[in-house]
C-alpha cells in the first residue's frame, strides 16, 4: 500500500535519479528547476511558501514525489508528481498516489476545490488523472517552452463522482 510522507531534503536523490535530462525535469517540475536536479535546488524549493512536498513510498521504498500547492483558502492545486522508476510506471501507482493527496486535500486541509495542470501530449498522465475523477475544465492553460518546442498544459479539475 502507498504511504505519504513529508520530503525532507536529504530526499533530492529520488528525484534526481528519477529525471535523464531537462525535457523530463520540465515535464515532471516544471521550468523553475535546471537539469541535473541537485540538493541546492530542492533545498530551496522546500523553502518555497504555501506548500506541502510529499514523498510516497510502498513497502518502504521510496517510489514517488508530489506536491500540494495551497491556493486561497478553498483549493489546492497538485503539482510536480512523479511515480520515479520507469519500471514501476503503468502499474496503479500514480492513481494510488492521486487518490491519496485528493483526500489530503479534501479530509485534513479541508480544500474542496483540488486541480492540477497536464501537458496535453502527455497521455499516460491524463489517463491516470481521469481515473481519479479529474476532468479538463476547458479554462486555464500554461504555455511553456521547452527547448525548440511550445508544450501547452491545460487545467484538470477533481469532481467527487
Amino acid at each position: 500500500m502507498l504511504e505519504l510522507h513529508p520530503f525532507l531534503p536529504a530526499d533530492w536523490v529520488y528525484p534526481a535519479s528519477w529525471v535523464a535530462n531537462q525535457d523530463e525535469l520540465t515535464q515532471f517540475a516544471g521550468t523553475e528547476f535546471q537539469y541535473p536536479l541537485d540538493a541546492r535546488q530542492i533545498a530551496d524549493f522546500l523553502e518555497w511558501p504555501s506548500h506541502e512536498v510529499f514523498k510516497a513510498t510502498c513497502e518502504g521504498e521510496v517510489v514517488g514525489m508530489a506536491e500540494v500547492i495551497f491556493v486561497g483558502d478553498k483549493a489546492a492545486r497538485i503539482g510536480r508528481v512523479i511515480i520515479g522508476e520507469n519500471a514501476l510506471r503503468g502499474k496503479g501507482l500514480g492513481g494510488e498516489l492521486m487518490t491519496k493527496l485528493v483526500a489530503h486535500i479534501q479530509n485534513i486541509l479541508h480544500r474542496p476545490t483540488v486541480r492540477l495542470y497536464v501537458f496535453r501530449w502527455n497521455k499516460g498522465a491524463v489517463r491516470c488523472y481521469e481515473k481519479v475523477g479529474f476532468v479538463f475544465t476547458g479554462q486555464n492553460t500554461i504555455e511553456v517552452k521547452q527547448g525548440d518546442e511550445d508544450w501547452c498544459a491545460l487545467e484538470m479539475e477533481w469532481r467527487n463522482s
